[in-house]
This record gives structure tokens, C-alpha cells and sequence, in this order.
């Protein structure tokens, strides 16, 4: 799962044991966890009916055989949910642990202190004798300009929803981060901005309601954000020009319509259910899914190591595949996503469960 996909890299850097780890990368752990198991009631319901279908086919002999290796293999579902269960636990335990850390990061970023002695190692690295030496010149209180909307252009799944009219606003963005819930998978995330001229909002919220079955989100609740006057870049006015079939005349009316924009972000959103019946509900499923989409991204990529994305140096192809030609997947195996493996291995999305698939050769 998802969780699963952030603890891998979690736990490694951490020097967890690696016996243990080994579980989780296991082909046959990956294979189970992200394609047999059942993702909601309407796939379990569908599994199941398949599953009986396709075993009452088989002859009597094997058939027997057949309801017990399920009965046995039932037992193996259930101590992987035990193990995808420890696994948010410890994420979610090293995400408090984190919290330190984002504080320090977020304090530089924002220009409230100073970097400390001890965090300016390795200095002859990165500058020249004659620039260590200007060191007190040019280290000023002050903040980092632009950081969080040059994080946010250069981050795989949020850049497409960043648009040029969001780019003003978000050069205020002064902090992104994650507030966890005690005893609960839910978080919220928590965009901090400076007074700008767009809203009066200080903070834009996104609550992510987790399953308690799975951790997976189940919907979102965003921010009303209090637009100044005219300045509601989600919305937009189109013209229309209607004529009069009796007299020929005609007129002109406006109307205002949703516009995209990164801060379509911040409204609710829920999965509409398995087959959206019109366009309208469609577009609400697809929100979700985006939402899902960057909801994970910004907690498990993109604020624990916003410097790499300010930099740029995270690239599309070995994250998601890039360019790569991915049509034909029947040489493929698919594992779960390791930090280790990355060198060797794209990282792509299926279904909304983040997979690698190794490179062709």
C-alpha cells in the first residue's frame, strides 16, 4: 500500500534491521499485497465471486483441494494485514519523531534564525576558501524567496496542477505541514501563508479521512477560502451570445463557471462511487483521485525532502516511469518501491498504489 511504499524508505534510512524488511520487499508479499487482495467491499464481493466460479470449474479431485489451500491462504491474508498494520504504526512513530526536524527546516526556510555551527559541515564542499570567509556577509536573517512554489513546480503529480495564475499566490506559501492525529491515521495537511491580496486565509487546510480498515483516505475535507473581491482564481466568467428566434436579436450573458487551479485542492472531496453516471460525477472522482494523489505525495515525498525538489534534481523518469515505453507487461515483475532498488527500477502508479516495474533490457 501506500503507507507500506513510504515505511520502506522510512525504516531503511533509520537502520532498522533488514531481515525484517526483507519480508516486505518478498515477491510473493508484493504480489499478494498490491493484486489479490481485495481493495474495497465491491472488489472483495468480486473476487469472491469469481474465485467460486473458477473453482467449481475444476474437477472434483482438485476441487477439495482447491477450498483448502484457499482456507490456508487465508491465514497468510490475515498476518499480512497484521504486517501492513505494524507498518503504519511504525511510519506514523517515525513521523513524530520527524517533527523536530520540520520545525528546524521550516524556521531557516522562513528566516526566523540563523543556520547553527553545527549545521554548516562539509562547507569547503559547496564554497570556495574566499567564501567561507565572507561566510558573516552573506548569511542574513532572512527568508529563502520563493522556496515552497519552486518545491511545488518541481514535484512530479502537483506541477500539472499548478497554473500560471496560481504561481502569485504561491509565492506566499511560507510553510507546508503535516499535523497527525492522536490514535487515528487521519492528518491534516496545513499550507501557511504571508498577507497577500488574494484571501484573507493566514492557514488552507486538507484533512485526509483514512479507512480504519486499510489507512487508505476515503474523502477529504478542505478550507472555505475567504477570496477578496474578484481575486477567486477557481472561478472564472465565460460569455455566451443567445439569439432570439422570433425577433433575431441578441444578447450577451455571462456566467461563472469553475476554473482549474492548484487551489481546487482545498474543497471536500469524495469517491463518488464504482461506475460515475454523468460527467459532473465523473470530474468529482477524478478530483478525488488527485487529491489521493498529491495528498500522498506531500506527506511522504515532498515535505520530508522539500530541499531535493527546490533544487530539481528529483527527476520524472525515475519516479514514474518518465518516457518509457510500458505497453507490453508481460516480461515484467512488479515489486514494491525501495530506496536500494530505485537505481534498478521505475517507480510507476497502478491503481492508485505506487509499484516499480524493472526496466527492460
Amino acid at each position: 500500500t501506500e503507507q507500506i511504499v513510504g515505511s520502506v524508505r522510512c525504516v531503511q534510512e533509520t537502520g532498522i534491521n533488514a531481515e525484517y524488511m526483507g519480508i516486505i520487499i518478498n515477491q510473493d508479499f508484493a504480489n499478494k499485497m498490491e493484486f489479490l487482495k481485495p481493495q474495497s467491499h465491491h472488489d472483495e464481493t468480486k473476487h469472491k465471486e469469481e474465485f467460486t466460479k473458477a473453482v467449481k470449474e475444476l474437477p472434483l479431485e482438485v476441487r477439495f483441494k482447491a477450498v483448502a489451500l484457499e482456507n490456508i491462504y487465508a491465514e497468510k491474508r490475515k498476518l499480512d494485514e497484521e504486517l501492513e498494520k505494524k507498518i503504519r504504526e511504525l511510519q506514523v512513530e517515525y513521523e513524530k519523531k520527524s517533527q523536530p526536524i520540520y520545525k528546524k527546516s521550516s524556521q531557516l526556510i522562513t528566516g526566523q534564525r540563523l543556520p547553527e555551527e553545527s549545521e554548516l559541515q562539509e562547507l569547503a564542499t559547496y564554497f570556495s576558501a574566499e567564501e567561507i570567509e565572507k561566510k558573516s556577509e552573506y548569511l542574513k536573517q532572512e527568508p529563502i524567496p520563493n522556496f515552497w512554489l519552486k518545491v511545488l513546480q518541481n514535484s512530479p503529480v502537483i506541477k500539472e496542477e499548478v497554473h500560471e495564475k496560481d504561481e502569485e499566490i504561491l509565492k506566499n506559501l511560507t510553510d507546508i505541514e503535516i499535523r497527525r492525529e492522536e490514535n487515528s491515521e487521519d492528518y491534516t495537511i496545513v499550507f501557511h501563508f504571508s498577507e497577500n491580496e488574494h484571501f484573507t486565509n493566514k492557514e488552507l487546510t486538507k484533512k485526509v479521512i483514512c479507512n480504519k480498515k486499510d489507512g487508505e483516505p476515503e474523502k477529504f475535507e478542505g478550507t472555505e477560502i475567504d477570496w477578496k473581491e474578484g481575486k477567486n482564481i477557481t472561478k472564472k466568467k465565460v460569455t455566451k451570445k443567445q439569439k432570439n428566434k422570433k425577433t433575431g436579436q441578441q444578447r450577451v450573458t455571462q456566467k461563472e463557471v469553475d476554473a482549474e487551479s492548484f487551489f481546487n485542492f482545498f474543497k471536500n472531496s469524495s469517491p463518488v462511487g464504482e461506475e460515475p453516471e454523468d460527467s459532473e460525477a465523473d470530474m468529482a472522482d477524478e478530483r478525488f483521485h488527485i487529491d489521493c494523489d498529491i495528498a500522498q505525495f506531500l506527506s511522504e515525498e515532498v515535505i520530508p525532502y522539500a530541499l531535493d525538489f527546490y533544487l530539481g534534481i528529483i527527476e520524472d523518469e525515475d519516479m514514474y516511469g518518465g518516457e518509457e515505453d510500458y505497453e507490453d507487461d508481460e516480461d515484467e515483475d512488479c515489486l514494491l518501491y525501495t530506496s536500494d532498488a530505485a537505481d534498478d527500477l521505475l517507480c510507476v502508479d497502478l491503481g492508485g498504489r505506487r509499484i516499480i516495474k524493472k526496466k527492460k533490457t
